[in-house]
């Protein structure tokens, strides 16, 4: 997560949050970085295949990290444009 964050919050202070596909790219960068690390500790960590380990701790969790980054690119590219109106 410590990673995932670093990488995020860099790509924001570069203006990766500014816009609808911007933030796309950064939130699915974020979530990759995530499944990057963590998915092969699982694996690591239980004695699971790499296949199995996909499928519980990957697989599950696509629906809901897409209905979040979908949220995400709705919500702050708008946020930051109505910032800089009152600004």
């Amino acid at each position: 997560m410590l990673l995932a964050a670093t990488v995020v919050g860099a790509l924001a202070r570069r203006g990766g949050d500014r816009s609808v596909l911007r933030t796309a790219g950064t939130m699915v960068l974020g979530s990759a970085v995530i499944y990057a690390v963590g998915v092969p500790y699982l694996a690591f960590s239980t004695g699971m295949s790499l296949s199995a380990a996909v499928a519980a701790g990957l697989v599950p969790f696509l629906l809901g990290d897409a209905l979040k980054a979908a949220l995400a690119m709705g919500a702050l590219p708008a946020a930051w444009k109505l910032m800089g109106d009152r600004g």
